[in-house]
């Protein structure tokens, strides 16, 4: 059926296009069998307007074929998100949220409101099993948690191909929006490891293109220590990164860190030997990280900026797990408030959608009848010239 559509189309539109180019061959070559004088105003206003109404009638075509299958392709992925198993869809009570890889569109009405699309920040989290529970406690075992008008979703190791079932619940999560934003967790091993590093950024670039959005990326690198420091206060440590870095950008924004991280870091050891965190931190920083995470993402900058723009490198210890009895519910330590602050990350569409199409649309549609407007005023112009002249002549 699709086929069928496809090709009387495409003979609909060849059909109207042969024959605009036969009737203009016809005034172009023959006029005299449309009572038109060969090279008169009249032959060049018609040759025009022929070849602007076609162009028009073609270029509506066109614009009604793509937003027709780009409609029919978000009321198939709705119809999959909604097809997809559920259990038996109760009462959507806050306390009763079905156990999925991500909340229902019921549930997050329910806490936020109709709007809630423009209150909720979702968040992707990808990494090995240990570094995702590293700096989300509970989002392995819970495939997702909410909590400060944030969501975030588990979605493995980048290792290996995505789940088709998680790509289709993403997409009907995130229809007619964008996420957030991708936090991937990395250890200090697979930060230097190039061959998992590309291969993770080219499965985000995939990921990307599925959703058909933007995905601004996050690196979290989570560190270990020999000693608890549980007790530690913790705080957002990183740097946010420019829309547009390049190596140097990102060398002197990480630069910037070692001052205040050393500061802080003996402040920390002041009240508490133990504390050593940051202290460490901007020592190996110093030494050889910031070598390390230059050579590491030069490389994939470019492949970062298509589909996958880097917008900020972070650093913590584990989390601290806390203990709470609600379901899917997110405690937001202060090691995220870097991630959380990003106000400037927006995912852009990628492609053309169904508002891009309409948009380029009535924009080519405005531009050609104001270019008919313009032909008309200039050959009615010429023809009013043309009986002056007459007039005079047999005055």
């Amino acid at each position: 059926m699709q086929f069928r559509r496809f090709v009387g189309f495409w003979v609909l539109a060849g059909t109207l296009l042969l024959a605009g180019t036969l009737l203009g061959v016809v005034v172009w070559r023959y006029p005299d069998w449309l009572g038109i004088q060969p090279g008169s105003e009249r032959q060049t206003f018609w040759l025009l307007a022929i070849a602007a109404t076609t162009l028009i009638v073609v270029l509506f075509l066109l614009g009604y074929h793509l937003l027709g299958r780009e409609l029919g392709r978000s009321a198939y992925r709705k119809q999959d998100a909604k097809d997809f198993p559920q259990a038996a869809r109760p009462k959507p009570h806050v306390a009763q949220v079905a156990q999925s890889a991500v909340p229902n569109g019921a549930y997050l009405r329910e806490r936020y409101g109709v709007f809630w699309r423009r209150k909720v920040r979702l968040l992707l989290v990808v990494g090995e099993p240990e570094q995702i529970e590293a700096i989300a406690p509970g989002l392995s075992e819970q495939r997702w948690l909410e909590g400060q008008s944030t969501v975030l979703l588990w979605a493995g190791s980048l290792q290996g191909e995505p789940q088709e079932a998680l790509l289709l619940q993403w997409r009907g999560l995130c229809r007619r929006r964008a996420l957030n934003g991708v936090v991937w967790a990395l250890s200090k091993d697979q930060c230097t490891d190039a061959a998992a590093m590309s291969t993770g950024a080219r499965r985000l670039q995939t990921l990307a293109r599925a959703l058909r959005w933007q995905l601004p990326l996050h690196l979290w690198q989570v560190g270990g220590s020999a000693w608890s420091q549980n007790d530690r206060d913790s705080q957002p440590v990183g740097c946010l990164l420019p829309s547009r870095v390049t190596p140097l950008i990102l060398e002197n924004s990480l630069d910037s860190l070692l001052d205040p991280l050393r500061r802080a870091g003996l402040a920390q050891m002041h009240d508490a030997m133990t504390h050593d965190f940051l202290l460490r931190l901007s020592r190996d920083l110093q030494a050889d990280g910031i070598a390390r995470w230059r050579q590491v993402l030069t490389p994939l900058l470019g492949e970062f900026s298509r589909g996958v723009p880097l917008r900020g490198l972070w650093f913590s210890l584990p989390v601290v797990p806390v203990e709470s009895t609600l379901e899917h519910f997110w405690p937001v330590n202060t090691a995220w408030q870097g991630v959380l602050n990003d106000k400037a990350a927006s995912g852009r569409r990628l492609g053309w959608g169904a508002p891009r199409i309409t948009y380029a649309l009535a924009l080519g549609l405005a531009v050609l009848w104001g270019a008919g407007l313009l032909l008309s005023f200039v050959s009615n112009r010429a023809q009013i010239a043309q009986i002056h002249t007459s007039l005079a002549a047999l005055q």
